[in-house]
């Protein structure tokens, strides 16, 4: 599925779909470059996952992982960008987190691909322009093909609400 966000706050809005769908021992990788709103999805996320508050929310960079609890599920949230082999993932837990019952939430997966698990909710962003990202959304593996399709179902929902808005409108 390939989306078109023209904003922030709709990469935030589709985030939040996305954590809406998410359930424990999920695990979500954002693919792309600098800068191409992989925190800001995130942040859209936590909110659909229940955080009230995502304000404080930031890339861990320089501490690797930030780890939140919302409604009593643990959430790791990743940022790989300053990682240099796969073994540093490792050092810290990696396996043993991905194990954990806890959602993990991956940016720059790019960067430890070689040791992504067989299955788990791919996202790859990128810069359409200024102001718009393109999001491919696929499941790698069967688990994740229900929460694409919810995601999928919702946005149609959605779309429908916006034209009926408009032809009620002329």
């Amino acid at each position: 599925m390939e989306i078109i966000s023209k904003s922030q706050e709709k990469t935030k809005l589709l985030g939040s779909y996305i954590g809406e769908n998410l359930s424990s021992g999920d695990i979500v990788g954002l693919f792309g470059e600098l800068a191409v709103g992989k925190t800001i999805l995130t942040k859209g996320i936590l909110l659909g996952l229940g955080m009230d508050d995502v304000s404080f929310v930031n890339s861990p960079s320089f501490l690797i992982m930030q780890q939140y609890e919302i409604k009593g599920l643990k959430v790791y949230h990743f940022d790989f960008y300053r990682i240099n082999s796969v073994e540093e993932a490792y050092n810290i837990g990696w396996d043993e987190i991905l194990d954990s019952g806890g959602i993990c939430i991956i940016e720059w997966a790019q960067n430890v691909a070689k040791i992504m698990p067989e299955e788990y909710l791919k996202i790859n962003l990128s810069i359409e322009n200024k102001s718009s990202r393109k999001l491919k959304i696929v499941s790698e593996g069967k688990k994740y093909e229900k929460v694409v399709k919810s995601i999928n179902l919702k946005l149609e929902a959605e779309r429908k609400k916006t034209v009926t808005r408009n032809k009620n409108l002329c």
